[in-house]
């Protein structure tokens, strides 16, 4: 199992290569397991340790970071494609579930079926694909001998500042205008806080694991309403979906409903999560660090 933690007796250089390298060297699932699992469990090893160098951002020299960036972030965009089909193929199993059965829509499924099994027998056609990804993880330890930084939360201040900033003004965009787009950014950025504040975890674990608690359902309540707005664009703007007629506006109108309830969560609960100034945030998380480091 990955680590995710930073521990007391490591210097914050030496604990942030163990996780990234605990990430990278996680066993991936056998040759016959599901393609749908693999690209997931690739794509979000790339978000987390995007994360992780978000954290450290302001105390990397720029042509670090954004080299070990656009490493992470090019080989997850690569199983981009696949990983969309088989949302939107789930966002509507689970739209048919909160329906009970009252109402199904074989049309769309069929038509979404379909792209799953292409994108998976495409993926499959690029036989180097997976096991190129792969191999460059095992490289990518290699990489982590560049990531130094002191042992010291000013290695930490600019890229907590950043992150906790980008989600704020990320939440406040989607309370003005929340669409897809807005979805998506506000669900990124508080992505990226999520896996920050669980690699300090230790540094006041009650804490910390509410506050990661908390983020880990925002995050996924802002992706469940992502998922059911993509597919709500879809079944519109896509000549074969929309060309099913009565039974995909009928979907549409099931997907505005449940992603209207879960807006209102997510609203909720952002203004919880950001409630803070950015400047109160990051001087709380210095006041922990300061004291976790004094108790070693």
């Amino acid at each position: 199992m990955a680590r995710l933690r930073l521990k007391s007796s490591e210097s914050l250089t030496t604990g942030l290569r163990e996780v990234f390298r605990s990430h990278l060297a996680a066993p991936a699932p056998s040759e016959e397991g599901p393609l749908d699992r693999e690209v997931h469990r690739i794509r979000t090893t790339c978000k987390k340790l995007r994360a992780g160098l978000r954290l450290v951002r302001g105390a990397l020299p720029k042509g670090i970071y954004r080299a070990h960036n656009a490493f992470y972030r090019d080989n997850a965009a690569r199983l981009s494609a696949m990983r969309d089909a088989h949302v939107q193929l789930a966002t509507l199993d689970a739209i048919e579930t909160r329906l009970k059965g009252r109402v199904e829509f074989p049309a769309v499924r069929a038509a979404l079926q379909a792209r799953v099994e292409a994108e998976e027998v495409a993926l499959v056609e690029q036989a180097s694909l997976l096991p190129d990804i792969r191999r460059q993880f095992d490289n990518a330890s290699e990489m982590l001998d560049d990531i130094s930084v002191s042992d010291s939360f000013a290695s930490l201040r600019d890229g907590l500042r950043e992150t906790y900033r980008a989600g704020r003004r990320a939440y406040r965009a989607f309370i003005e205008d929340p669409t897809l787009e807005n979805h998506h950014e506000w669900r990124q950025q508080a992505k990226y806080l999520r896996y920050q504040v669980t690699i300090l975890q230790p540094q006041w674990p009650t804490v910390m694991k509410a506050l990661a608690t908390e983020l880990t359902t925002l995050t996924e309540w802002l992706g469940d309403a992502r998922d059911m707005a993509l597919l709500e664009r879809r079944t519109a703007e896509d000549a074969e979906l929309a060309a099913l007629g009565p039974e995909a506006e009928a979907l549409r109108i099931e997907l505005a409903k449940v992603r209207t309830r879960l807006d209102r969560r997510c609203r909720a609960l952002g203004a919880r999560v950001y409630a803070e100034s950015t400047g109160d945030f990051v001087d709380r998380m210095e006041q922990y660090w300061n004291a976790w480091k004094k108790r070693r």
